[in-house]
């Protein structure tokens, strides 16, 4: 799945449903004009929810660093880095992450690191 063209997948939505999250494709403003967009969201918690695609955020479990992504032209490595430091901006801004890896059953908590 493309997270930026197809918006949410299958498991993703079945995910977010059995975590009792209802507002999805929730939008956090970082600059001016800018946003993220994450897969899920609980105003209670102040928690972002995001399912990460094995081969849209390059989990390196599952792919060599230097792997290349075709759709985007670049490498695991390049979307896992992209990812993680989008991670870290968002968590600067006060939120709490909680991320599953689609190939993976267990939910983390991201403190300053994304696992694999």
């Amino acid at each position: 799945r493309n997270c930026a063209n197809t918006g949410t997948s299958i498991a993703e939505r079945k995910w977010l449903d059995e975590l009792d999250i209802s507002i999805y494709q929730y939008r956090i403003k970082y600059e001016d004009n800018r946003y993220y967009y994450v897969d899920g969201y609980d105003e209670k918690t102040n928690t972002v929810y995001e399912y990460l695609g094995d081969y849209w955020h390059g989990n390196l479990k599952v792919y060599k660093s230097d792997f290349l992504n075709k759709k985007t032209k670049k490498t695991m490595g390049e979307l896992f880095d992209y990812t993680e430091k989008r991670f870290v901006k968002i968590s600067e801004m006060g939120y709490n992450i909680k991320y599953i890896w689609e190939s993976s059953n267990e939910i983390k908590k991201f403190s300053s690191k994304l696992e694999i």
